[in-house]
């Protein structure tokens, strides 16, 4: 599954690309002299210090395209998600700075999630970080994309026991053997890396040969992180099975298809219905409301429809989450048009401080085409993508604290609370309620107020996180912490 991947962020992956020589480098550089938030001087990948030093080293980035196509299309680097792995009983981090290169250029909107411990699944830990596993994610939710080298977080490091740590970047959230890299305009998506650097901390002796440089498999994409020797496990200590989420019970939500949503407002909710008819070529509104929320700070949801009946021409998440004094609303959903019998719509309330999207309303509004004769569900069923027996896609939603809405069963993210589905009828009536016809609009376009360009890959910042978010994220995330990367 982002969001992202709080992240705010989730990246999609361009498929079937391997890393190329002049592809984007990551790595560590555990002396900081010489670095800046747009250079990178020499890399060292070890450093020896003292039982109880503190000390500071650098994730950076090397060759971050400036272009993406012949149009002129702007890429730069959007935002990044990594885990850094390193033995708890030889070091600790202490803090990040993530504020260089992504602010080095015009304006930044900076999207933030830092998991001191992601061995406890995705929550929020403070510093500093003791278990061996952090989790940064970190977006720019501006169009000021930088290109280049540079040095995407600072990390304050302690020594706490002698002996010797490997300092590795992962993305646990995407089981990546390298962090993930979302690049900027006209699509947000993640770069291929062509080579990791991993560091080597030695306390209380001598450096000796340095880690060698981490290539991803060609052919492979970005490798995964059973790829790399000595790789501590990645989960808890604890011999209990951890719950994967933290979570707010469903409680009395419950979302709902209306296939006839004239009395519908913002914050309001007239009779919802279940069935309506419309002749081909009809294009007519859906709106997909929620009753009784509390909280609301980011959702993502699939939307599953016959594909020979029925296609999505545009949507607006502008809704319910927007109509608070002080909303800032990001809209994360998939390009439309969609035909492919599974939309991906999603939003998240970026405001900063948060408001409190609660009560009942429109999350959003579906402009859909008639396309075929047919009976067509229009439904928010979980669903399992890869036929592994564990769902990958529903809804799912985040509050303002960071926990999970509605997940009662605290096994897939997934919201467990009522979700009620619907059905068009096109060239037909419904059984018993032959004047049930869908609401025309006379333009596709007409709804479809989205805050992104239709021509764009749906691709959530918020997976940045985790992924960034990540969660990417978001996103994924990252995104992905409050919206997580989306699956299929």
């Amino acid at each position: 599954m982002v969001a992202a991947a709080v992240a705010l962020l989730a990246i999609a992956a361009a498929a079937g690309v391997s890393a190329q020589e002049d592809d984007p480098s990551v790595g560590l550089d555990v002396d900081v002299a010489g670095n800046s938030a747009t250079i990178v001087g020499q890399i060292d990948s070890c450093v020896a210090v003292e039982p109880g030093s503190a000390f500071s080293i650098d994730v950076f980035v090397q060759n971050v395209p400036a272009r993406l196509d012949a149009d002129g299309g702007s890429g730069g680097i959007a935002g990044f998600s990594y885990n850094l792995l390193f033995d708890p009983e030889i070091v600790e981090v202490t803090g990040v700075d993530n504020k260089l290169m992504l602010a080095a250029v015009g304006e930044i909107a900076p999207f933030e999630m830092i998991d001191a411990d992601a061995m406890d699944g995705p929550t929020q830990d403070p510093f500093p970080a003791t278990t061996g596993n952090l989790r940064v994610d970190f977006g720019d939710l501006s169009t000021d994309f930088e290109e280049g080298n540079g040095v995407l977080s600072r990390l304050e490091l302690l020594a706490t026991g002698p002996g010797e740590t490997d300092l590795i970047l992962v993305d646990q959230f995407d089981q990546r053997a390298s962090p993930s890299l979302l690049g900027g305009a006209p699509t947000n998506f993640a770069y291929e890396v062509a080579t990791v650097y991993n560091a080597l901390v030695v306390v209380g002796g001598s450096c000796g040969a340095e880690p060698t440089p981490y290539v991803p498999p060609d052919g492979g994409g970005p490798g995964t992180i059973g790829d790399l020797p000595g790789v501590p496990t990645l989960a808890p200590s604890s011999d209990d099975e951890p719950t994967p989420t933290s979570g707010a019970p469903a409680g009395s939500t419950q979302l709902a298809i209306d296939v006839l949503p004239a009395g519908n407002k913002a914050t309001e909710i007239d009779s919802v219905e279940d069935c309506a008819a419309a002749d081909v070529g009809d294009i007519f509104l859906v709106d997909i409301v929620i009753e009784d929320v509390e909280d609301l700070l980011a959702w993502e949801i699939a939307l599953s429809y016959d594909p020979e009946v029925l296609s999505v021409a545009s949507r607006d998440v502008m809704v319910f989450q927007d109509a608070n004094s002080g909303s800032s609303v990001i809209d994360l959903s998939s390009a439309t048009p969609d035909t492919s019998g599974r939309y991906v719509l999603g939003s998240v309330d970026s405001a900063d401080p948060p408001t409190r999207d609660s009560g009942s309303g429109v999350l959003a509004h579906v402009t859909m085409m008639a396309i075929g004769e047919g009976t067509s569900p229009v439904t928010m069923e979980k669903l399992d993508l890869d036929d592994d027996g564990d769902f990958d896609q529903g809804v799912f939603m985040r509050n303002i604290d960071g926990d999970i809405i509605g997940d009662d069963e605290g096994a897939d993210t997934l919201f467990d609370g009522p979700t009620e589905g619907a059905e068009v009828r096109v060239g037909g009536e419904c059984p018993g309620a032959p004047d049930a016809k869908v609401q025309l609009v006379s333009d596709a376009g007409q709804n479809g107020s989205t805050g992104a360009d239709d021509d764009d890959d749906g691709t959530s910042l918020i997976l940045i996180i985790v992924v960034v978010l990540a969660a990417v994220v978001v996103l994924g995330g990252g995104a992905a912490y409050f919206v997580r990367r989306r699956s299929g």
